[in-house]
């Protein structure tokens, strides 16, 4: 794979800035959380010792009272010394150290669930320098498209054998391409939220830009969608709104939505956001982008990105999991991946495909 330099200062010192805001942003909300995941845990883990514990001394005491001389006295203490693997309350500190550990791995990117297979990874010695996916969608051919921000492309990668069949890139613009989301209409052309470029990038399969939309009017563009009609729906994470403008760019509608990330449409064309706020969880709009109806703050920690399939399942990438909701919202599952899943698709099959920011990788989800 040829590197790409993103070379620009200016560009770069943009972006460098507006991740940071969001980081910090993270940075709070993402230790209160762990501390209290380590804190229960670890209480878990010590009721569990203490139960086992227990158990134990009163088998021994039993053994011990009917044949002081059996070898199944020695069997069992033995079998007590042996398998005391979770740590006692007076290992307070050990605990907490062990829980950590696990904690840390998890975060590292260690996937939990043996359904998930890496498609793209530094395999192609890519991740971190060459490679960095964002947002991803699933063309009319099944083929998964992905925004590789560090090379300013957005590629389009078969799911089974994981070839890049195109890298589109554009050109002309103030600063270096940089794909945060994109999303394909009908007619073949990419829309794609440009988080450097403040704008959506509208341009065909041959890298040729058609269209520029909202330059100067978007603040950190981190979700897009376009409907059938060409009407253009922003996500605008760092002005708390999600925009509506129509095919020429023209007859913008904002609606007020807490920390918007990440969209898509329903079959009934209402529009399904990823929001983290006072309240982190999915908003249910109108195509007039009117609230009607929220959903997921019991169940969800940090959203970003969310999808939906052929029957208005809802899907959210989550702290270390995915999670699935019903069409009317309704909880159904949790798949625990690790690592740090960011925007997700959902194949026709039932197979989820992410983006997982922790170790900047693809993967996908087999059922």
């Amino acid at each position: 794979m040829t590197s790409v330099k993103r070379n620009n200062p200016t560009a770069l010192e943009r972006a460098r800035k507006i991740r940071q805001h969001i980081q910090e942003k993270v940075a709070g909300h993402l230790q209160s959380v762990n501390k209290a995941f380590i804190t229960n845990l670890s209480t878990d883990m010590q009721d569990a010792s203490s139960e086992k514990n227990e158990t134990l001394g009163n088998a021994k005491t039993t053994v011990e009272q009917k044949d002081r001389e059996s070898s199944t006295i020695e069997h069992i203490v033995g079998t007590a010394d042996d398998t005391e693997s979770i740590p006692s309350t007076s290992s307070n500190q050990e605990s907490q150290e062990e829980v950590y550990h696990q904690l840390r791995q998890v975060e590292r990117g260690k996937p939990l669930s043996n359904t998930v297979r890496v498609l793209l990874s530094d395999d192609e010695k890519s991740a971190g320098k060459d490679f960095y996916p964002l947002g991803l969608t699933i063309n009319q051919n099944g083929h998964v498209l992905v925004c590789d921000w560090v090379h300013g492309s957005v590629k389009t990668v078969t799911a089974d054998t994981a070839q890049i069949l195109t890298s589109v890139t554009v050109h002309g613009l103030p600063e270096d391409f940089s794909p945060q989301d994109t999303k394909m209409a009908d007619n073949g052309d990419y829309y794609t939220a440009d988080d450097v470029n403040q704008c959506i990038v509208v341009s065909d399969a041959k890298s040729e830009v058609k269209q520029i939309i909202a330059m100067g009017k978007l603040k950190y563009p981190t979700g897009v969608f376009v409907d059938k009609d060409r009407n253009v729906f922003i996500a605008d994470n760092d002005a708390d709104c999600v925009i509506k403008c129509n095919g020429d760019g023209g007859h913008y509608v904002k609606s007020t939505t807490q920390w918007a990330f990440s969209l898509t449409m329903n079959s009934k064309y209402q529009l399904i956001v990823s929001c983290q706020g006072d309240v982190d969880g999915i908003y249910v709009l109108d195509s007039n982008l009117e609230i009607l109806n929220q959903f997921g703050s019991d169940h969800l920690v940090y959203p970003w990105g969310v999808t939906v399939d052929n029957a208005d399942n809802i899907y959210v990438a989550d702290d270390r999991k995915i999670v699935k909701f019903d069409r009317q919202g309704e909880y159904q599952e949790t798949v625990t991946v690790g690592g740090d899943p960011r925007y997700i698709a959902v194949f026709t099959d039932g197979r989820i495909v992410y983006s997982d920011y922790s170790d900047f990788t693809v993967k996908v989800i087999y059922k």
